[in-house]
């Protein structure tokens, strides 16, 4: 195995387990502890991964801008269901909007409609994937490729979104942190009486 292969190979563990243990990276890939703590060296500083007590812990894919190939690794059983439960809320003549990432492709691949169905879309993956369908009509934004999210930003999409109108919007996100509650957003949520979602 190369290092190349090795250190994908680590990675790979940290994507589906978020922290292993030099010692298990070392007996799965049957080399030293030295040939591990190298590359974990070497990842840690291309920013890939820390160490922390004799462990491999995976850098909070949300604070790098991880490619889609790396993020649709990261918890893709769960993408899959939340694609299928927010697919429940499309009624016939829907009019929805579509955000870029992982779980809004899951979205995409779960969409079958047989009525009719129109879709604006940020996601060039979604779009790829809902072009199969004669009976969605299909809206792609322009802008700039983000490459990172396979999607498109800038000027060129806000003009085409202001000349729409959505029934819904299914949007993705990198984290939701429960517990989180500025001052700012604290006293704004005092001040309202009524949150309708």
């Amino acid at each position: 195995m190369t290092k190349e292969d090795r250190q994908n190979a680590i990675l790979d563990q940290l994507l589906t387990q978020e922290s292993v243990l030099v010692s298990d990276l070392a007996t799965s890939l049957d080399v030293s502890l030295v040939t591990i703590r190298k590359d974990l060296t070497e990842l840690e500083k291309a920013g890939k991964l820390y160490r922390s007590h004799g462990k491999a812990i995976l850098i909070n894919p949300f604070t790098n801008n991880r490619s889609v190939n790396e993020k649709e690794k990261l918890n893709a059983e769960e993408k899959q269901l939340i694609g299928a439960e927010a697919v429940k809320l499309l009624v016939k003549d829907d009019s929805i909007i579509l955000s870029s990432g992982t779980t809004i492709h899951a979205l995409a691949c779960n969409i079958h409609s047989e009525s009719r169905l129109t879709i604006v879309s940020a996601s060039l993956q979604a779009t790829m994937t809902l072009a199969a369908n004669d009976n969605i009509d299909i809206i792609q934004l322009g802008g700039m490729v983000r490459h990172s999210s396979v999607s498109v930003v800038g000027q060129y999409s806000m003009e085409i979104l202001r000349g729409c109108s959505f029934t819904k919007l299914f949007l993705g996100v990198d984290g939701i942190d429960l517990d989180f509650r500025s001052e700012e957003h604290t006293s704004e949520l005092q001040s309202h009486s009524e949150i309708s979602y």
